[in-house]
């Protein structure tokens, strides 16, 4: 099962400094970990830096707001997080999600 977490600035974002001045070192680290272990599909963000989308593959929804639990940024307010169910159809492991032909 796919989950996207969608980040925004949460209320620690420090206002008018782009993202790569922010405190975000501690969770580009824990994204790295979740990629090393494939739970971490993809990862994009928007042209003006404010919206991250992270895709994770996960067996509940439990696990996936576990995950999102454990973002240091999302922690310490740095960034705010929404969960979605997601799926992927074309790309990175999209075959799980297309439908099978008739």
């Amino acid at each position: 099962m796919e989950y996207a977490i969608i980040y925004t600035p949460g209320p620690a974002w420090i206002a008018g400094r782009p993202a790569d001045q922010q405190a975000l070192g501690a969770h580009n680290e824990y994204l790295k970990k979740l990629r090393a272990a494939d739970t971490l599909l993809q990862v994009s963000y928007s042209s003006d830096g404010k919206t991250e989308v992270a895709v994770f593959e996960v067996k509940s929804q439990a696990e996936a707001r576990q995950l999102l639990a454990m973002d240091p940024a999302v922690r310490t307010g740095i960034l705010n997080a929404e969960l979605r169910q997601w799926n992927i159809v074309f790309g990175l492991n999209a075959e799980a999600s297309l439908p099978k032909p008739v």
